[in-house]
């Protein structure tokens, strides 16, 4: 920014929210340029964090490339870290209005991009900035958002969009890969050969305060680029009203002296085109000036392009600056400190790479005797970079590869698939469960009627989704509530069984903005999945508590039933009871209340047990119990009535 600022305060790391005004105070550009670049930070990393890097809304997603016959770029929106690029109207890749001069390639493959960067606008660039009711004086400046569709001819052939997604192209990664470019700033002490004169010191020797602007001319890596430098941060600028041969005339003069232009100094005069394509200017020495607003100037001095209307025309707004270094127009980068003015010296890093434009600002101050040097990193031109698209050009005209923009649709229009309910229940294999399987479809908080959900089983194949068909599938539109529901009967073999309820009317889409497709190329829809569990006593931990399921070491209640059934109390006990009963050959079990001939009882009864009884654990004591029921008669003319029954214990021995 090549402006008349103090200084530039913004740090990022200082993590500052904002900037208060104090009442009866010296206001400075500085704090409020440092405000306008806190909310700019801020809004650029809030943009990030929502929208990513790289994004355009699914709702005017610009920038798409199209080829018929011309290279078109679409209308609409796109993010660049943050920064939101506007194109009003589809025009042609041809036809920039902030990239003059672009030229398409012949046939081949290429990798197209946006490239991003702020410049710096003054009333010599826009004019309608100035107020006129002033009478000349410029007032504030402006900054403004510059997008190029760019290219780089791709080596790899034949492209696929399968098989090379858009950022792993070797071109694209030498584009975006991190540079260094730093430089060193001091002050430092004169140095006088007469010992009887006492040196002032190291510091800044200056009798004013300025911004000092160290800026790249000719880019390469250190000792191959040039740079010139200016007191003033570049700011002192005239736009072109002619060039006569070595004669520019400019528009006005300046507000003073100061902001003049003198003989022996150094201007560059470029224009529009030149810095938007950014292409440094023609460096040139100054002979004499006539009334502040004729240049003269050397034309034997000449670093660049010949200064006349052929190279600079009006149509591009020409423009001349004002440099302060000395000497030669453009200053060899170097390692070893190099000398500006008035005790401030520069040095660059070894095997840094330098890009024209590159700039770094150093705050001289008369009060403090030094300069202000809080960082050695550039501060700009600062370039963001978003890849467009992949395009191969052949004798039929251009054809698109593939669509490398990334889309994303408004966060009030995210259409989100829930559980509503139904998730992680059991059932008895092959019963239904307890209760519906549910889903909710919405727009935010708000719920979508009619949107189309689809169940599947997907694990647990003989279970059903609808009993009248036995379906594996089924369709459903959701409600205006937004929730759709299913039964589902369990299958009777798999324990862990799964249905997956998929919404038909969303496609999911990749990193790039394309849909995500299958194995089979169909389209990923949203999906969630429910899980259900075959309620088997042999899947229910038990940890049991009583010595004999511990002995036997059961892990669950499937096992500590079957452990219950081969339980034996301690003794013994009756395995059966037997009679002899008239009409069968072997003995029979007597069961409860069977009714028993007496002659079928004159063998007595037998009473089996598990194991051999000791006699003398039943002589004459009542061990085993068994009861007849006498039925007591009552006669009654020719018919016999039981009248009640009278209970006998019968005695036993061991047999």
């Amino acid at each position: 920014m090549k402006g008349d600022f103090t200084r530039s305060t913004f740090d990022h790391t200082k993590h500052y929210s904002g900037v208060r005004m104090q009442q009866g105070r010296v206001q400075l550009d500085s704090d409020w340029n440092e405000q306008v670049d806190i909310q700019m930070y801020l809004r650029k990393q809030k943009t990030e964090d929502v929208v990513g890097l790289c994004g355009a809304p699914i709702n005017n997603a610009g920038f798409g490339l199209s080829g018929n016959g011309k290279l078109m770029i679409g209308a609409g929106h796109y993010y660049v870290h943050g920064i939101l690029c506007e194109n009003e109207t589809e025009r042609s890749v041809e036809n920039q209005v902030d990239y003059p001069g672009m030229k398409l390639l012949g046939e081949g493959n290429y990798l197209f991009y946006l490239d991003v960067w702020q410049r710096h606008i003054t009333a010599v660039e826009d004019n309608s900035i100035r107020e006129v009711a002033l009478g000349g004086p410029d007032t504030a400046t402006r900054m403004k958002t510059i997008w190029q569709v760019r290219y780089t001819k791709l080596k790899k052939i034949p492209i696929s969009a399968e098989i090379t997604p858009c950022i792993k192209y070797k071109e694209w990664k030498d584009l975006i890969k991190e540079r260094n470019a730093r430089l060193a700033a001091r002050t430092q002490e004169e140095l006088f050969e007469n010992p009887c004169i006492v040196p002032p010191g190291a510091g800044y020797r200056g009798l004013e305060n300025h911004l000092y602007r160290v800026e790249i001319h000719k880019e390469g890596k250190t000792g191959n680029a040039t740079f010139k430098w200016s007191r003033d941060n570049g700011s002192i600028v005239r736009a072109v009203e002619k060039i006569e041969d070595d004669t520019i005339t400019i528009i006005n003069s300046g507000q003073d002296s100061l902001h003049a232009f003198k003989p022996e100094q150094w201007i560059e005069i470029t224009d529009d085109k030149r810095e938007l394509n950014e292409q440094p200017g023609t460096l040139v020495r100054l002979t004499q000036v006539i009334d502040g607003l004729k240049l003269i100037f050397d034309s034997a001095t000449r670093i660049g392009d010949p200064i006349n209307d052929i190279y600079y025309p009006n149509t591009y707004n020409p423009k001349v600056r004002r440099w302060d270094q000395t000497g030669s127009g453009e200053i060899e980068t170097g390692t070893k400190w190099i000398a500006l003015e008035h005790g401030i010296e520069v040095c660059f890093k070894e095997k840094d790479e330098y890009h024209y434009g590159d700039y770094w600002l150093i705050p001289a101050r008369v009060a403090a005797g030094d300069i202000e040097w809080p960082m050695r990193e550039r501060f700009g031109i600062m370039h963001h970079y978003c890849p467009l698209a992949t395009m191969q050009k052949d004798p039929d005209g251009w054809k698109l590869i593939k669509d490398c923009r990334r889309i994303f649709p408004p966060i009030t229009e995210i259409v989100t698939l829930t559980y509503a309910g139904g998730d992680g229940q059991e059932a008895m294999p092959g019963e239904e469960l307890p209760a519906p399987l549910e889903v909710r479809v919405t727009i935010g908080e708000h719920p979508i009627k009619d949107a189309r959900v689809r169940f599947s089983i997907i694990k647990g194949e003989n279970g059903s989704l609808s009993f009248n068909n036995n379906k594996d599938v089924i369709y459903k539109r959701t409600g205006s509530d937004g929730l759709a529901s299913c039964d589902w009967k369990l299958d009777n073999g798999k324990q862990s069984q799964q249905v997956e309820a998929t919404l038909l009317d969303v496609v999911l889409l990749d990193k790039d903005g394309n849909p995500v497709v299958d194995i089979d190329g169909n389209d990923v829809h949203p999906s969630i999945r429910f899980n259900a569990n075959l309620s088997v006593a042999g899947q229910v931990a038990y940890n049991p508590y009583c010595e004999y399921l511990r002995a036997k070491e059961v892990t669950t209640v499937q096992a500590a039933i079957d452990a219950l059934c081969d339980y034996k109390e301690p003794g013994f006990y009756i395995i059966d009871v037997l009679y002899d009963k008239s009409d069968e050959e072997d003995w029979v079990t007597l069961g409860n209340y069977t009714e028993v001939l007496v002659d079928e009882l004159k063998d007595g009864l037998h009473i089996e047990c598990n194991e051999k009884v000791d006699p003398s654990t039943v002589e004459d004591k009542p061990t085993c119990y068994i009861t007849l029921y006498m039925p007591s008669l009552w006669k009654e003319e020719e018919e016999v009535k039981v009248i009640g029954f009278q209970p006998l214990i019968l005695a036993g021995d061991v047999g």
